[in-house]
């Protein structure tokens, strides 16, 4: 079994999120990436962090002193257990496949289902929200690790 425990995740490419001002009703474009954090046997956190253009040049270039503590922050949130958005719990099934899942709002159910690739530095899959893909198919590499040289193929499903 490959161990993916205490690793982080981002993908490559970022998101494009358009929400909404409930007040005003004005709409807000942010372009956003994808961050999986594995925190223990089951439990997983989903967050997002701002794009920009040098984004890429983290794979494997952190500091080993500032990784200690954005980990230590991310250990201490999910020991609170106060954002049920972003906490969720996993499951590994045979020949390395995933599952993520988050729920919240008793009417709103995130899935992750995809696969452990490069000896768990790497997870390739599709967020779906209630059912419908939210966020194409992208591969999320271990930001403490350089990019390999051959990155893995991305499909579109929409």
């Amino acid at each position: 079994m490959i161990n993916i425990i205490g690793k982080e995740y981002r993908s490559m490419e970022p998101q494009e999120v358009i929400s909404e001002d409930d007040i005003q009703g004005t709409k807000y474009k942010s372009i956003l990436n994808i961050n999986i954090y594995i925190y223990s046997g089951i439990k997983v956190k989903k967050y997002v962090s701002p794009f920009n253009l040098n984004s890429n040049l983290i794979f494997g270039k952190i500091p080993m002193n500032q990784s200690k503590i954005k980990r230590g922050n991310l250990n201490r949130q999910m020991e609170k257990g106060n954002d049920p958005v972003s906490i969720g719990t996993y499951e590994i099934f045979d020949e390395n496949k995933i599952e993520m899942q988050w729920h919240f709002h008793e009417t709103t159910e995130i899935v992750f289902k995809g696969e452990i690739l490069l000896d768990g530095d790497a997870i390739k899959g599709t967020f779906y929200k209630n059912g419908e893909v939210n966020v194409s198919e992208r591969v999320y590499y271990n930001i403490d690790k350089s990019l390999p040289d051959n990155l893995i193929e991305e499909t579109e499903e929409m």
